[in-house]
């Protein structure tokens, strides 16, 4: 690694962010690894989100203001156009960082074959705190269990530029939700993946979150996702984590949206991932049995994470 340090661009998309975002940015500004630079892109924000980031009097965070509102890939797609590092990471701004985070991750790209370096995070809110990983995920090459079970969140990536830049396309703005997903999948058919086993960051669960909110939209992205992805020279090697996605999203979705994706016993015996995915394969050919389990998952989250 040469002896200057490499740059590391941050990109923070902002829509009315004012709640968490002065956490957001001292986070990282607080970080041990000085050489980075902000792009922080406002998507037409109407509160006090521009008056927080410019009180932060730092030459590293360069402030764009978006001519038109756009969803969340659009925005990404849009603010990586400016970033200049040859690393790049991700940080929204109801999330934070922890100071060593930089540091840190940067050390494992002394080998040439990583491409993307994930570490571990903590999901939490006022009342409770909970790793994301309980054990170490897969590391190396990992598309086809990227594909299938995607695990990665994305406050903890860190990426090598040199790998974005032999994709054909950076952030798709086709996809809001899944447009990181859609990224590290196809960056991760380029390079490596390797994990640093220690918590470096942390993503804020609340009632806004898009994740919880949206599930019908995340679904139509990825049924598209497949669509493309089956046209797709790279990702054609990956066709059974693919039809195991497709078959898997059809489950997830059958009483969420209404579309023609729907089970047939044929995808049953064609599915051949995990146990517990197949079983959840299973259950939706029994809608009431299914609406029960989903039931009792939204109550167990609830009682996990309510901060009322």
């Amino acid at each position: 690694m040469s002896k200057i340090s490499p740059l590391v661009s941050i990109i923070m998309n902002c829509y009315n962010g004012e709640k968490y975002l002065n956490e957001a940015l001292k986070s990282i500004i607080e970080q041990t690894y000085s050489n980075w630079e902000l792009i922080f892109w406002d998507n037409q924000s109407k509160d006090n989100s521009a008056e927080i980031v410019n009180s932060f009097k730092d030459s590293r965070i360069r402030y764009f203001f978006s001519e038109q509102f756009t969803d969340l890939g659009g925005a990404r797609a849009k603010a990586c156009k400016n970033a200049n590092g040859d690393y790049l990471a991700i940080l929204d701004c109801d999330d934070i960082w922890y100071p060593e985070k930089l540091k840190k991750q940067i050390n494992y790209f002394s080998n040439p074959e990583i491409a993307i370096c994930i570490s571990n995070t903590l999901f939490f809110n006022s009342k409770k705190e909970l790793p994301l990983y309980k054990k170490r995920p897969p590391e190396g090459h990992v598309t086809s269990q990227l594909i299938e079970n995607y695990y990665i969140s994305l406050e903890s990536v860190l990426i090598k530029m040199e790998y974005v830049k032999k994709l054909n396309l950076f952030f798709n703005n086709e996809y809001s939700h899944i447009a990181d997903f859609d990224l590290i999948v196809r960056l991760s058919t380029q390079g490596k993946l390797v994990y640093c086993p220690e918590i470096l960051s942390g993503w804020r669960i609340h009632n806004n979150n898009a994740s919880f909110v949206e599930k019908e939209k995340f679904f139509k992205e990825k049924f598209k996702w497949i669509k493309h992805a089956k046209l797709n020279n790279i990702l054609k090697q990956y066709n059974i984590s693919i039809n195991n996605l497709e078959i898997l999203t059809k489950a997830e979705s059958q009483n969420t949206i209404t579309n023609e994706n729907k089970l047939n016993l044929k995808d049953l015996f064609l599915y051949s991932g995990s146990f517990k995915s197949r079983l959840k394969v299973c259950s939706s050919y029994l809608p009431f049995f299914s609406n029960i389990l989903i039931k009792i998952k939204e109550i167990i989250f609830h009682m996990q994470w309510s901060e009322n």
